[in-house]
This record gives structure tokens, C-alpha cells and sequence, in this order.
């Protein structure tokens, strides 16, 4: 729960900053949860998933299944 969480957290405090700081306007709510998905969501539960099952990235990813 946690998580899912902090990264929906982190979508809206960079929607915030999006709209306040840069030209996107409404598309800040667009960019930033696909930028906030992708470098924690997307990025850090591969990674998760590779150590807990005692492998590495590329093996986790590119390993062929019997």
C-alpha cells in the first residue's frame, strides 16, 4: 500500500510543479503520472522482483522459460 502510495504522491507533487513552473497547463496532469509511474512503478519493482526472487535485472528480464 505504501508504495502505490508515495508514487501517486510523488504524480501529484510533480503535476503541482509542471503547472506551476513550466507552459504544459492541463498536460502537466497528463506527463507527470506517466513520469512518476515510470521511474518508481515501471523502474523500481523490476528491480524488486529481481532481488527478491535472488536474480539480476537482465536475467529477470531477457531469461528464456523452459
Amino acid at each position: 500500500m505504501w508504495p502505490a502510495l508515495l508514487g501517486t504522491l510523488a504524480g501529484l507533487v510533480l503535476a503541482l510543479g509542471l503547472i506551476h513552473f513550466t507552459a504544459l497547463g492541463l498536460g502537466a496532469l497528463v506527463v507527470a503520472p506517466l513520469l512518476a509511474g515510470g521511474v518508481f512503478n515501471y523502474w523500481y519493482w523490476v528491480g524488486y522482483g529481481a532481488r527478491f526472487l535472488g536474480s539480476t535485472w537482465p536475467r529477470f528480464l531477457f531469461q528464456r522459460q523452459p
